[in-house]
């Protein structure tokens, strides 16, 4: 019996030995844990593969991942990144550009003045579903035709980077006044806009609308679920990227992460199915090309460079408010216009064709330039440095201006559509 005591005394002390070590080693696995926190517009589902596979890399580095969209993003950062986040990652190029310009980003050496680094393209166009009835839009201006009336979702470029970018393709390739034209007349067919670009998918799945506007990967990894997409032309491929930021405390492990992304097997990655995102690294990408269509191909081999962020970045905000001031506030009263204007065509005489065009012209206008949405964003740059003295008189920024120069457009229409309904209910013919 006292044997047999003694053995359960000596085997208590050695579990309680082992406990104490396994403690130990868990104080000193702590003490050398590294935190990095991300900062990122990605979803989950693909953030998740990359930090799953740096962290079987980097086992001693413990990395934190907050989803945030794209415009929240930049405004934190803007306000110097009072969380301490050590990475930007996104896939809307200006965002980098906008940020670098502000002095937000860390450089990534001190050989280099290099402050972001790009590991994907991408590009826009619109999705639908495989059960679709009837033909499915071709192009960018199919989705201008009377039959997708009612029949289209986008998400807002104020919450949607992704969006953004898109806009800004349809703006660089058609200029800004044929551009916003192409984006009033487009607005005229929506359904919805929602406040994330995962919506437009996620309503397309559900049946709330018919075709979305999207960027290509969050339409290519839900081909399983019958989800088809086309790219608009011309392809316009944009770069995703990442960034060290300032005022973070783990730049090196930041560093790690950045290189991770550009290695071999976080490139080929990145052509999964369940990501779908096209890899800067030329050999990777030579062996995934098949995925992905002809056009895109060519684009990637000629063009990619065609999509300029710079440019975008010169009028970021200002695309923003004005999309949100012109469209959104405003989707149901124009769209109510252009109906009436619709009804007034199948029913007017020759003689008020040309009033009926001038009418559409002026509904489908931006009553702002090009040069004006710079300035605006000059003002705006100059608040965010803090400077009393603006650009000069007159360049002066105004939301309010937009906004009421947005008010007098629709009532203008309104009250010249009001005219035109009464002329033909008098039976009368108008002057033009």
């Amino acid at each position: 019996m006292s044997g047999a005591i003694s053995f359960q005394k000596i085997s208590v002390m050695l579990a309680v030995i082992a406990m104490s070590c396994l403690a130990t080693l868990l104080l000193l696995t702590a003490a050398n844990a590294r935190d990095l926190r991300v900062l990122t517009s990605f979803p989950d589902y693909f953030t998740k593969p990359f930090v799953d596979a740096f962290s079987k890399k980097y086992p001693a580095i413990n990395v934190t991942v907050l989803n945030k969209n794209t415009v929240a993003s930049v405004e934190e950062i803007l306000l110097d990144n009072p969380r301490g986040f050590d990475l930007f990652w996104s896939s809307s190029p200006e965002a980098f550009s906008l940020l670098e310009k502000f002095g937000r980003l860390r450089e990534r050496s001190q050989d280099s003045s290099q402050t972001f680094v790009d590991f994907a393209y991408s590009g826009v166009g619109w999705c639908w579903m495989e059960d679709f009835e009837g033909r499915p839009p071709t192009s960018w201006n199919d989705l201008l035709d009377a039959r997708f009336q009612d029949r289209l979702a986008m998400s807002h470029p104020a919450r949607s980077g992704s969006t953004h970018m898109l806009l800004e393709v349809i703006l660089q390739d058609r200029g800004w006044d044929r551009g916003w034209q192409y984006i009033f007349g487009l607005s005229q067919n929506l359904k919805t806009i929602t406040a994330r670009s995962f919506s437009v998918i996620e309503g397309l799945k559900r049946g709330r609308f018919d075709v979305g506007l999207s960027i290509d990967f969050l339409a290519l990894t839900e081909a399983d679920d019958g989800v088809r997409f086309q790219y608009g032309q011309p392809v316009m491929m944009a770069p995703a990227r990442i960034s060290v930021l300032n005022h973070g405390s783990a730049h090196e492990e930041a560093g790690l992460f950045i290189d991770f992304m550009l290695s071999t097997p976080a490139q080929e990655l990145l052509t999964q199915p369940d990501i779908r995102r096209i890899p800067v690294d030329t050999s990777v990408r030579e062996q995934s090309l098949n995925q992905f269509p002809r056009e895109v191909q060519a684009a990637l081999k000629f063009s990619w460079s065609t999509y300029d962020p710079n440019l975008a970045e010169t009028r970021y905000q200002a695309v923003n408010d004005l999309f949100d001031i012109f469209i959104t506030r405003n989707l149901v009263q124009r769209r109510n216009l252009l109906r009436r204007l619709e009804t007034l065509s199948r029913q007017a005489p020759p003689d008020l064709v040309p009033s009926l065009i001038k009418i559409k012209k002026k509904l489908n206008q931006l009553p702002v330039s090009e040069i004006d949405a710079v300035r605006s964003e000059r003002y705006r740059d100059a608040q965010e440095e803090g400077a009393n003295s603006l650009v000069g008189t007159g360049e002066e920024w105004s939301l309010a201006t937009w906004r009421v120069a947005a008010r007098e457009q629709l009532a203008e229409v309104d009250a010249m559509l009001t005219g035109l309904e009464a002329s033909i209910r008098n039976g009368l013919a108008v002057n033009d």
